[in-house]
């Protein structure tokens, strides 16, 4: 197979996956939040497991001729920066009138 036709179809089925779990929540008749927790904690470790296990695999080794110590510092800046905003970060939620605001100062 060519490259390009298996990345497409790599693709074309992540996107109907996504697809059939989102019309399996819309159409179930029990809207429990477990169910919705399960398929959202089901769907980022997917996320997880292929950015461990492809993308950054595949970027140090494009980036490792000539960039790789400059590269692996810039990501581990960078992984801390989100780290620290991500624990940094107050979020206020408001009740007003039964209604639940998120307000991210």
């Amino acid at each position: 197979m060519d490259n390009n036709f298996y990345a497409f179809l790599l693709t074309t089925l992540a996107g109907l996956s996504t697809l059939i779990g989102s019309f399996i929540i819309f159409f179930s008749k029990k809207k429990q939040d477990s169910t919705i927790i399960g398929s959202l904690g089901f769907a980022s470790g997917v996320m997880i497991i292929v950015s461990l296990t492809d993308l950054i695999p595949n970027g140090f080794q494009l980036f490792s001729r000539t960039y790789s110590t400059i590269f692996s510092i810039l990501l581990l800046l960078g992984m801390n920066l989100l780290i620290d905003l991500d624990n940094n970060t107050p979020i206020f939620i408001a009740i007003n009138n039964n209604n639940i605001e998120n307000i991210v100062l």
